[in-house]
């Protein structure tokens, strides 16, 4: 008779209080915040399944990320081999995917270039995840800031509504923006390469003046560190000039050249903008676009990839394809709306026809007209809703490649 294989023991997600708190002999990951002790491997198990974490769970892992980054510097010094992640969105899906392609901790480095949050119906999730892998991994995952990770806008983009639907309150959005306050906004690989989420900024001409600036704030409208969030290059313009986005400015092949020669680098990679091949290089190959979010917002038939640095050979790009499940990331689509129409266009005729019965028994004289005019008016109001959504898809389609 054989003997039974014993299972390996799953993560649990222990209570923070009474009897089932966690022992430091319950886990092999545990790190303690004050009085508490955590397990990080319990959390990426629980997330990884779209599941996001109870609220003191989550404050927790917020205050040990802020913990972190407050002692790390505005530019941080990595190694190669690494690989560079570009803009998210809240697509938890596609962040299992790149999760695949890329290999994940402590088996790859992975640096990510911000833009984890809005747009995306798994804000919270993408961002829970992203935060523990930083924490159960330290020295294998460095999270940069984008230009979303900000009070601004995740306020207008999403995050902020998506966290208040879903815990109820706003106390876990504002944790989280304290965390993004202290977010880094670059990383220097090997000396060689400047990783960054927007670009260039007229006021920085060093990567030295970018450790003299301040970063411990919500993003000014303007400014340096504005600027290196929000920039974009242009291939049309040779100097520097403004920006359709109302932030940052629009550099051209001089700024690059004389960026990279001043601070002897071979490559800027940066993301923020979305490109359809996923990849772009420009200015003879010393700048590159990381896109990470496939199929943007489900509405841009766009690719998406990570950039693998390695001294020993150039940059590679390595592509992946959307989940299956991309549906589910994101919010009411035009069948959606079709079908809520239909339903209320069932609604209308049977208010109609009950409307009809009621009056036939007082004024029977009536009766059409009144069906009539109950069927008719609410019509009028669905279809030029419906029209003027369909047309609103097409404007978010275009505010979304915008930003």
């Amino acid at each position: 008779m054989t003997a039974a294989v014993e299972k390996p023991r799953m993560p649990k997600l222990f209570s923070l209080y009474g009897p089932t708190k966690l022992a430091l002999t319950d886990s092999n990951s545990y790190i303690t915040a004050g009085d508490t002790v955590v397990d990080p491997d319990a959390w990426l198990e629980q997330v990884k399944q779209c599941r996001y974490l109870p609220e003191d769970h989550m404050r927790i892992l917020c205050r040990l990320v802020r913990d972190r980054l407050a002692t790390m510097a505005n530019v941080v010094s990595l190694q190669s081999p690494i690989t560079i992640c570009g803009d998210i969105h809240g697509q938890f899906f596609d962040l299992l995917k790149l999760l695949e392609a890329s290999g994940e901790p402590p088996h790859v480095q992975l640096l990510f270039l911000g833009d984890y949050v809005d747009r995306g119906k798994f804000s919270l999730e993408t961002i829970t995840l992203l935060f523990c892998l930083f924490v159960r991994y330290p020295s294998h995952v460095t999270l940069l800031r984008g230009n979303h990770e900000t009070r601004r806008v995740s306020h207008t983009y999403g995050f902020y509504q998506e966290v208040e639907r879903k815990y109820g309150g706003l106390a876990v959005w504002r944790d989280c923006c304290e965390a993004f306050d202290l977010m880094p906004f670059a990383a220097l690989i090997d000396d060689r390469v400047l990783a960054i989420h927007g670009g260039l900024s007229p006021e920085v001409r060093t990567v030295d003046m970018m450790h003299e600036l301040r970063r411990d704030m919500e993003v000014p409208n303007g400014g340096a560190l504005c600027d290196l969030l929000w920039s974009d290059p242009d291939e049309s313009i040779d100097g520097w000039g403004l920006s359709t986005r109302g932030a940052g400015f629009l550099f051209g092949k001089t700024p690059v050249d004389n960026f990279v020669e001043e601070n002897s680098i071979d490559l800027i990679c940066r993301s923020h903008q979305l490109v359809m091949e996923g990849f772009m290089e420009c200015f003879d190959k010393k700048l590159c676009t990381v896109w990470s979010a496939p199929n943007y917002t489900n509405r841009v038939e766009n690719k998406a990839c990570v950039l693998r640095i390695d001294g020993s050979r150039s940059p590679e790009p390595v592509f992946f394809e959307a989940h299956p499940l991309k549906e589910e990331q994101f919010g009411i689509h035009v069948l959606d709306m079709l079908a809520t129409v239909l339903s209320i266009g069932e609604f209308c005729m049977l208010l109609a026809a009950t409307m009809q019965a009621l009056v036939s028994i007082v004024n029977p004289k009536i009766k059409n007209t009144v069906a009539t005019l109950f069927f008719v008016l609410p019509v009028s109001i669905i279809v030029p809703f419906f029209i003027a959504k369909v047309h609103n898809d097409e404007a978010i389609k275009r505010e979304a490649i915008d930003h």
